[in-house]
This record gives structure tokens, C-alpha cells and sequence, in this order.
């Protein structure tokens, strides 16, 4: 925003283009050589990491018959323990402990894949993601890296997926049920800790489960009103405050993806209000549709505008 700004202002020369460099340099709106490099540099690490991790998967699955068992655990504990080790003795905030922790965290799970696949543990994945999951703590605990992060909600929702349907013998909406109720548990804390105890660093992670939050609840009272049943009215009274707070939001992705919630679950309403007979269903849904998002667009256009301004 403060670039766009500035080039504004050149561009109805309210300043000396003549200053352009000078007044660039200042407000550090182009990146130098120094910064460029250092991206580069940051880029190519991360690059790295992947990669390796990658070489060893498919070192794994290529040599798989000819190595031994004690040999496959050992060279992932290697890895495991050479690349903690790189995190320890480095400043935790610095590239070179992020991507070793990363590369940690990934041979974890290859290690326990490993061991299932060694000893036939049985055929419920939850128990691998679960194990990978928990170990995963040890390393998000310390580290505020997005990729570490993302990496264990994925793990960790999984699991949770897996648990459900493998032991709980839970189905589809019930599964999506659980993992919503578990999403919103993660948005409570990260807002205690975001607002209670000043971790601003959280934010992201706040605003990455509200995203996961409200599309498993779009899902889930699509699936209600196509189904028919009874528990929609429940889910559509505690569906309404929680758009309205979604609305609230100052990011523009998580308005966005309200809006768009909102346009799929009224037209899913009104299809649902319809009855059995297709005709009425196909005229009531693209009617709803096309009227829903001219009004949620154009809000969403307002709101878009407004926060440009400030």
C-alpha cells in the first residue's frame, strides 16, 4: 500500500521524479541488491531441504528389498538427529535451523513409516499420523515458521480424519463434524494467544484455521441441506453468528471466503425450500445463485474499497 502511494504521488508529481532513487532508497520500497541476495539465498536452502528429504523417500523406496532394517532406521535417526542438532547449535531464528527442523520434521514421519512398514504394526494409518503428530510438538513448540506450522496442522488434522473413520467408524459428515469442532478449538487458543498474551506472531495461523473452520462448516450444511436433515436447523442458528463474525474481519481472504460460503449456502436453501421436484430446483438455485452474488459481490467490493482507503 505505502509503495502504490508513493508512485501515485510521482505520478501526479506531488514529488521531484528526480528524487525517485533518493526517496526509494529511504522508504525501502525496492529491495537492494543485499535483500535480493539474501532471498535467493533463503529460497535456496528451503529448496535444498525439500529436495533431500524428497532424495531420501525415493532413496527408500528404490533400494527398499536390498537394505537391512537396522540400516533404513539408522540412516533416517541420522538425519533425524544430525539436523536437530544443526537447529541446536544455531540461533533457532535463523534460515539454517528452520529448514533443518523442517527436514526433522518430515523424517519423523518417514521413521514411523518405516517402522509400520517393518513390523506390519496393522493397516490403521491414524496410529503413524498420531506418533507423528505428537513429535511434531516438540518442534512447533519452538519454532513461529509458517511451514513448520502448516506442516503440523495438516499432520495433526489427519490424524484426527483418520482416528474417526478408522476407530470411531465415524462417516464422512461426521468425520467433517469432528475436525471442524477441533478447528475451532485451535482458532480459541490462538485468539487467547494472540489478545491475552500478546504472540502476534500467531496471527496467520488464526486466520489460516478460520479459513479451514468456515469451509468444513460450508460443506457440512451443504451436505445437511441436501440430505435433508434435522440437524440443519441447528447448524444454520450457529451458522448465522458465525458469518456475521467472519464478516467482521479485517482480512479480505477470510471476508472473501465468507462471502463465498455464504452465496453456496443460500443457493443450497433455496434448492432444499424447492421440494423433490427438479424443475423448481433448478430455477430457485440459479436464481438464488445469480441474485446472492450480485448482492455478497458488490459488499464484498465495498468492503474491498473501504479497507484500501485505510
Amino acid at each position: 500500500m505505502k509503495m502504490r502511494k508513493v508512485h501515485k504521488l510521482f505520478i501526479e508529481e506531488r514529488i521531484d521524479k528526480a528524487k525517485y532513487d533518493e526517496v526509494a532508497s529511504l522508504l525501502r520500497i525496492n529491495a537492494s541488491k543485499e535483500e535480493l541476495k539474501e532471498w535467493i539465498d533463503h529460497f535456496l536452502l528451503w529448496m535444498g531441504g525439500l529436495f533431500f528429504i524428497t532424495g531420501v523417500v525415493f532413496f527408500f523406496a528404490y533400494n527398499w528389498a536390498e537394505m537391512h532394517k537396522f540400516a533404513k532406521f539408522g540412516l533416517v535417526f541420522a538425519i533425524i538427529f544430525s539436523t536437530t542438532l544443526i537447529a541446536l547449535v544455531r540461533p533457532l531464528s535463523s534460515i539454517v535451523s528452520q529448514v533443518a527442523l523442517f527436514v526433522a520434521m518430515v523424517a519423523i514421519g518417514i521413521e514411523w513409516t518405516l517402522f509400520g512398514q517393518i513390523y506390519q504394526t496393522g493397516a490403521d494409518a491414524w496410529n503413524l499420523f498420531v506418533a507423528w503428530s505428537l513429535f511434531g510438538i516438540i518442534i512447533v513448540a519452538t519454532s513461529t515458521h509458517v511451514l513448520h506450522w502448516l506442516t503440523w496442522l495438516v499432520i495433526t488434522h489427519i490424524a484426527l480424519a483418520l482416528f474417526a473413520t478408522q476407530v470411531l467408524e465415524f462417516d464422512g459428515i461426521e468425520t467433517m463434524i469432528i475436525m471442524a469442532l477441533f478447528s475451532a478449538m485451535i482458532i480459541a487458543l490462538f485468539y487467547l494467544l494472540i489478545h491475552s498474551y500478546a504472540m502476534p506472531h500467531f496471527r496467520w495461523l488464526y486466520d489460516l484455521n478460520l479459513a479451514y473452520f468456515i469451509t468444513l462448516f460450508t460443506l457440512i450444511l451443504i451436505d445437511e441441506f441436501i440430505g435433508y436433515s434435522e440437524a440443519m436447523r441447528g447448524l444454520l442458528l450457529l451458522y448465522i453468528p458465525t458469518i456475521w463474525l467472519y464478516l467482521k474481519q479485517h482480512n479480505m481472504i477470510i471476508v472473501s471466503l465468507s462471502v463465498l460460503s455464504l452465496i453456496f449456502v443460500i443457493s443450497s436453501f433455496f434448492v432444499m425450500l424447492a421440494g423433490r421436484d427438479v424443475e423448481t430446483k433448478i430455477v430457485m438455485g440459479v436464481l438464488s445463485l445469480i441474485v446472492s452474488s450480485v448482492v455478497l459481490i458488490n459488499y464484498l467490493l465495498k468492503r474491498i474499497k473501504d479497507a484500501k482507503t485505510h
